[in-house]
Formats: C-alpha cells, sequence, structure tokens
C-alpha cells in the first residue's frame, strides 16, 4: 500500500522519493505549490487535514492554519484546499490563497470562501467579503472537494482566480482547436451547459430538457449534437 502523498525525483523522474505521505487516501496530497523565489520553500495541502509549509525542500514540514476557521472540523467532509502563490520580488514575502469549504462542529456546510496570508502562510484571513461581485462566498458550490481551482498572478499577487468545474472547459475547448484545425470546414458551436444552468435554464443533469424553443436557440434545430460529460 503505496503512502498518499507528496514525492520527489533528483534525476528527471527516473525514481521518487515520499517527502510527506499518509496511507489513508482520503488524507493525500491535493495542492503543491513551490515559492518562485526559493525553489526549497514548498507549500502543499492534504485533503481533511491542512496546510503545510516546508524551508527546506520537502523534509520537514510545519502545518500553517492560523487564522483559519476554529470551529472546522477538517476531515468529515473532508475539505479539500486548494492553493495559488504569488512572489514576483525576492524582498517581499510570498502571497498565498487558499479556497475550500467545511464542516463545523455543529454538523452544518459551511460554503466555499477564499482565505489570503501575505505574511508566507504564517497568518491568514478572510478575503472577498464584502457584496456581489466583490463576495466569492459559495463559489465552488458542491464541487469543493473535486475540481476547486485557485490562481495567481505570478506577476501580480493581487490578481487572483477561484474557480470551479475549470477541467471540462479547458478539455472542451481544446478538442474544438483540434477540430477545427484539423477539418477547417466543419462548424462547430460549443455549448457550456454550467453556464447555461447557472442562468436558471435547465438542469445540468438533463441539459436537453427544455421548451423547443430555448433548445432551438442554444442548440439550433436541424444540426447534430454531441453532449460530453466534463467535456471528456
Amino acid at each position: 500500500k503505496k503512502p498518499y502523498g507528496v514525492y520527489e525525483s533528483t534525476d528527471g523522474g527516473a525514481t521518487w522519493s515520499l517527502l510527506k505521505g499518509y496511507d489513508d487516501q482520503y488524507k493525500g496530497a491535493t495542492d503543491l505549490e513551490m515559492d518562485p523565489q526559493d525553489k526549497n520553500t514548498l507549500y502543499a495541502s492534504f485533503w481533511g487535514v491542512g496546510i503545510f509549509k516546508s524551508t527546506d525542500g520537502g523534509h520537514n514540514w510545519t502545518k500553517i492554519m492560523n487564522g483559519l476557521p476554529g470551529d472546522a472540523v477538517w476531515d468529515a467532509s473532508p475539505t479539500r484546499f486548494a492553493l495559488g502563490i504569488s512572489r514576483p520580488n525576492v524582498n517581499d514575502d510570498a502571497v498565498l490563497y487558499t479556497g475550500f469549504d467545511y464542516i463545523n462542529t455543529n454538523g452544518e456546510t459551511i460554503p466555499g470562501h477564499v482565505w489570503k496570508s501575505t505574511d508566507a502562510g504564517a497568518n491568514w484571513t478572510k478575503t472577498a467579503t464584502g457584496t456581489n461581485p466583490d463576495n466569492v462566498e459559495d463559489y465552488c458550490g458542491q464541487q469543493c472537494w473535486y475540481d476547486n481551482v485557485v490562481a495567481v498572478d505570478p506577476t501580480n499577487p493581487d490578481v487572483v482566480f477561484a474557480a470551479s468545474g475549470d477541467e471540462m472547459v479547458q478539455e472542451s475547448m481544446a478538442a474544438i482547436c483540434i477540430l477545427r484545425k484539423e477539418i477547417p470546414e466543419l462548424k462547430v458551436r460549443f455549448v457550456n451547459v454550467s453556464e447555461i444552468t447557472a442562468l436558471g435554464l435547465g438542469d445540468e443533469r438533463r441539459p436537453l430538457d427544455k421548451d423547443n424553443k430555448t433548445f432551438q436557440h442554444y442548440f439550433t434545430e436541424d444540426k447534430p449534437i454531441i453532449y460530453n460529460f466534463h467535456g471528456y
């Protein structure tokens, strides 16, 4: 039984050694970030456990959770911590973001939100707590445990993206690019069903179950339709 965690290769991927891990698959590593100014400083998140930092290339790790919810039961759901980092200037501390939902000690599910650290993970504060569009509460819906992504501009730590479900869009768009390149005479329309359901026009489990007018608007009347779950 192999531990689930962070591994390192120093020979171009020929061999790997475990740096930190767990035997429990529900405590495996989910995100790994390297300080762009210091390759020995790593940040890793573990499913249902927390966020850890290493300053010696992964040989030793310290849990960095100061400021994050104290009433969270991280392994109840379990919680997945998405991580993003930016440090354009070596003289400044790394800026990190993490996004997650969690279950509290009362058994309540607390919607996903984004937290920020401006001191290389020593302390965290909740961000984007204003009103729409300056509030990202529940940005990942019920998918926080799965396709939860936080990304930061490497040249500007104030530019951050929080998303859920990006994989299906990337894969679908890549497929369309290939089709248009290889078969230029082929006309393709891509419809993101998640965007349709976000507008309240249907259930993504039954994306074609609409009235005729709405269906024809998005999918046309006389063209073949291929519906791919998650864009595969």
